[in-house]
């Protein structure tokens, strides 16, 4: 059985998604996630918003799933649990 990959759910043009590609990206951690994107209206979104809905009363992005069935989604938060 496969470790899991942390996977971030992000949406295109999106500041605090930016924001945190941005610390990744800086970090040099930004290939430890499955990175799922997509921009308004594309065929991702659906798709996306109703894995995430059943976790959260309102679905926003960006979304961090760090363990199997475990999720946080305010950037802030994101960037906090990976700067140490």
């Amino acid at each position: 059985m496969s470790e899991f990959k942390p996977v971030l759910y992000m949406k295109t043009n999106c500041p605090f998604c930016l924001k945190l590609a941005a610390f990744l990206a800086e970090a040099g951690i930004w290939n430890r996630f499955d990175v799922r994107g997509f921009f308004d209206g594309d065929e991702n979104e659906a798709g996306i918003r109703s894995e995430l809905a059943p976790h959260f009363e309102k679905v926003t992005f960006p979304t961090l799933q760090h363990a199997p069935g475990e999720y946080m989604n305010e950037s802030s938060d994101i960037i906090a649990r990976y700067a140490q």
